[in-house]
């Protein structure tokens, strides 16, 4: 079985992005890799501290939130048992042992992504993302930043002036993720993958 899943999918590339100088030449020779290495964590580890001094002083006034206080909070309530079975049907229907937890957002790695049921709650999650990246001098890459949503009405949410651009799917860990959270894309690109691996 395992020969069989090795063969639907192909073999196992270490994909790698190619090295580039500061002046975005590609950098093929291994001994110039390496002192581009070095020149990228000098520079990286000789910049000054741009946290500002208020934003260090305000992390130990900030509120833990343990539960939400109204429906009206920003961000996207999500209700889960807390008996730990897992995979009872049943369970979807519970009424008790069931936790509201909201979700506002979800960090992984260098990444992000905020959630929110409207419009306005989720330009508040942005701007306040935002600030909290300039005051611990963090830079958002604009370029690489989507929203996704799963209606038909397009809205505008901006960070500062540039307006986000609206996808139906994007990729994220070599999983497509669509809008409207459908696997259908994700499955076509599967299943064609293992066709073409079959032919």
């Amino acid at each position: 079985m395992y020969e069989g899943i090795k063969k639907a999918f192909g073999l196992t590339t270490n994909k790698t992005t190619p090295l580039k100088s500061s002046a975005g030449d590609v950098i093929t020779d291994r001994r110039n890799q390496m002192e581009r290495w070095v020149e990228h964590y000098q520079e990286l580890y000789s910049r000054e501290n741009t946290v500002t001094n208020a934003a260090i002083e305000i992390i130990e006034s900030l509120p833990v939130m343990q539960d939400h206080t109204s429906h009206q909070e920003d961000g996207v309530f999500l209700h889960t048992g807390s008996d730990g079975k897992l995979f009872s049907l049943a369970h979807l229907r519970a009424k008790t042992k069931v936790q509201s937890v909201l979700i506002r957002e979800m960090l992984f790695a260098d990444d992000a992504a905020l959630t929110s049921h409207s419009e306005e709650a989720l330009q508040r999650l942005i701007n306040c993302f935002a600030l909290a990246c300039r005051d611990f001098g963090l830079t958002i890459s604009l370029k690489k930043t989507n929203m996704g949503q799963d209606v038909s009405n397009v809205h505008s949410i901006c960070i500062t002036d540039y307006t986000l651009e609206v996808v139906e799917n994007f990729t994220y860990l070599g999983s497509i993720i669509s809008s409207n959270l459908s696997l259908d894309a994700e499955l076509n690109i599967r299943i064609g993958k293992a066709a073409t691996m079959m032919a």
